[in-house]
C-alpha cells in the first residue's frame, strides 16, 4: 500500500470523525437550549427524534426540517432552531438554504458561537469554495471561546483538510495540553505525518494506542511513519491491525 493511499484513508476517517463531533453538538445544543427554557417543544423534540434514525435515508431529514419550519413560525427569532435546521440542510447538502439559515442566526445573535462553526463549515463546501471565510468564522469561534477544546480540534480537522499542517499541529497540541485523548493524539500524528516528521508521528500514534488499542486511525498513522523510515515488516503489522479493527486502505 502506498504512502498515498493511506493519506486518502486517513482523510476519510477524519471526515468520519468530524460528523460525529458534529451530531454530538447538534444535539447537545437542541437539549440544553430546550431544557434552559424548561419546556421543550413537541416541534423541536420530534426533529431531534427525526435527526438520529436519519441513517442514510434523507426522508427523517425532511421531516425535522417540516418540525423546525413549525417552531420557527412560532418564534422566527429563534436563533438555535435555525441552526438545527441548518445542521439538516447541511447534511441534505442543501448549502444555500444552509447558509442562509447560519446568517439569519447570526443576525439575531452574533455572541452565538454555534452559529460561526456551522456557518464556516457551510462556506467551506460552497461551490467557490470560500475557505478565507470559513477559516475567518473558526477563528471567530476560537477567539470567543478560547478554551473550547473541542472547537479547537474542529479547527485543526479544518486546518488539516487545508494543508495547514503546522496550524493543525499547534490546535491539537493546545486541546492535548488541556485534555489529552486517543482521538487529539491521532489528529496531531497525522499532521506531522503529512510534515514528514515521522518520529513526532509515531510518538503521537503510540499514545493514541496506548489510550485507545482499538484506535485504528493510529496505527495507519504509524504505518505510514514506518513505510517512510523503511521499516516495512513493522508498517505491515499495523496495517494488518487496522485491518482486524475495521479500517481498511482505499482500492
Amino acid at each position: 500500500m502506498s504512502y498515498i493511499a493511506i493519506a486518502i484513508l486517513i482523510s476519510m476517517i477524519a471526515k468520519k470523525l468530524l460528523e460525529v463531533l458534529l451530531l454530538l453538538l447538534f444535539i447537545t445544543v437542541m437539549v440544553r437550549s430546550a431544557i434552559a427554557s424548561n419546556n421543550l417543544d413537541e416541534e423541536v423534540q420530534e426533529a431531534i427524534h427525526l435527526y438520529n434514525k436519519r441513517d442514510n435515508s434523507p426522508k427523517p431529514l425532511y421531516k425535522a426540517i417540516e418540525h423546525l419550519n413549525t417552531a420557527i413560525s412560532k418564534d422566527a427569532n429563534d436563533s438555535h432552531d435555525l441552526l438545527n435546521r441548518a445542521e439538516c440542510f447541511y447534511t441534505l447538502n442543501e448549502k444555500s438554504k444552509g447558509l442562509a439559515d447560519c446568517n439569519r442566526a447570526l443576525a439575531i445573535d452574533p455572541n452565538l458561537v454555534r452559529g460561526y462553526i456551522v456557518r464556516a463549515r457551510f462556506y467551506s463546501i460552497m461551490p467557490n469554495q470560500d475557505n478565507a471565510k470559513a477559516e475567518s468564522d473558526y477563528n471567530h469561534a476560537v477567539n470567543m471561546q478560547p478554551d473550547n477544546f473541542d472547537l479547537l480540534s474542529q479547527r485543526g480537522w479544518f486546518y488539516w483538510s487545508e494543508g495547514k499542517y503546522d496550524l493543525a499541529i499547534r490546535d491539537s497540541g493546545r486541546a492535548i495540553e488541556h485534555r489529552p485523548s486517543s482521538e487529539l493524539y491521532e489528529q496531531r500524528s497525522r499532521a506531522y505525518l503529512c510534515e514528514r516528521e515521522y518520529e513526532k508521528a509515531m510518538a503521537d500514534a503510540d499514545k493514541a494506542i496506548e489510550l485507545n488499542p482499538k484506535n485504528g486511525g493510529a496505527y495507519l498513522n504509524r504505518a505510514g511513519a514506518y513505510r517512510a523510515l523503511g521499516r516495512q515488516k513493522l508498517a505491515d503489522q499495523d496495517i494488518n491491525m487496522a485491518h482486524k479493527l475495521g479500517f481498511f486502505e482505499p482500492d
